[in-house]
């Protein structure tokens, strides 16, 4: 699996927001100026993540955005199966049509599930300590 650009930043947008959980707000200008994202991209990433329910947001001067809820109750996996749809580590593990004479596809299974769980183990929190 391999991270897109909106799928990187919005996990940089929400570990920057769990660092601030119940300290304030996060602008999109704050984190765009500190990792050199454009802030007209970020923001339409950032209205995709209000969309799904991960992020609340206040209008006006002294705005911002926050987690919608505690960043260890938001794991990545269900971050990133928001924004990609079910996750899979290659092209075997989501209809294979070699299925029927390749020996690998179990053991691509086995991994994809083992990353998944993975993902699922890693909440914002953890990811914003980093």
């Amino acid at each position: 699996m391999h991270l897109t650009r909106i799928e990187d930043y919005s996990l940089i947008f929400l570990g920057e927001l769990a660092k601030k959980w119940k300290n304030g707000l996060v602008s999109v200008s704050q984190v765009s100026n500190k990792y050199h994202i454009s802030p007209i991209f970020l923001n339409k990433i950032v209205r995709e993540l209000v969309r799904g329910g991960f992020l609340k947001s206040k209008e006006g001067k002294g705005g911002g955005y926050a987690l919608s809820k505690d960043p260890k109750k938001i794991n990545l996996k269900e971050v990133l199966e928001f924004l990609e749809g079910q996750l899979h580590i290659n092209a075997c593990t989501s209809g294979c049509d070699k299925a029927m004479f390749c020996g690998y596809q179990k053991v691509w299974e086995k991994l994809n599930m083992r990353f998944q769980r993975e993902l699922e183990k890693i909440t914002l929190k953890e990811f914003g300590d980093l």
